[in-house]
Order: C-alpha cells, then sequence, then structure tokens
C-alpha cells in the first residue's frame, strides 16, 4: 500500500457504558466520525481508532488500526481510571 490512508473513525463496537462515554467524548474532541466498520468501503485505506473493555474489565483500550489489513499502526493506550467531574 503506498500512500496515506484516506480517512481516520472511530469504530463503534458497542459495549458497556464507560466505553460508549468515552467513544462520544473522543469523537466530539477530534471530530471524528463514528462508523461500524461493516458500513466502510474495505477497498480502501483508512485508520480506525478502537475503543473497547479489555478482557478483565478493569481498564479501556484505545488502539489504531490501518484497514483493510488490519494492522495495528498507533499507540495503544489503558485508560484505568476517568474523571468525568471535578
Amino acid at each position: 500500500m503506498e500512500g496515506p490512508p484516506g480517512s481516520i473513525f472511530i469504530e463503534d463496537l458497542g459495549g458497556p457504558p464507560e466505553v460508549q462515554r468515552l467513544l462520544e467524548v473522543f469523537s466530539r474532541f477530534f471530530e471524528l466520525p463514528t462508523r461500524k466498520i461493516d458500513d466502510l468501503d474495505a477497498s480502501r485505506r483508512f485508520i480506525v481508532m478502537r475503543i473497547s473493555a479489555e478482557p478483565s474489565g478493569d481498564a479501556i483500550r484505545l488502539t489504531f488500526y490501518e484497514m483493510p489489513g488490519n494492522v495495528e499502526v498507533g499507540p495503544r493506550i489503558r485508560f484505568s481510571h476517568a474523571v468525568w467531574e471535578i
């Protein structure tokens, strides 16, 4: 694959309320649309940000993948605690 990817999206995986809340906040803050992967053109290159609960359930993981190859390309960020109101 040559050249930069065409777009970046936040993948809407569903999940627990805290994952959905972080997805919505990131979408607004970074001005990125949320999409389901099945709704996208599989022939185009794009980057997808995934926000998901870790299998242990004690943290939220943020990862970046290049599609259509589904290759992890960016930083992996782990959130173990979030404060929503001060």
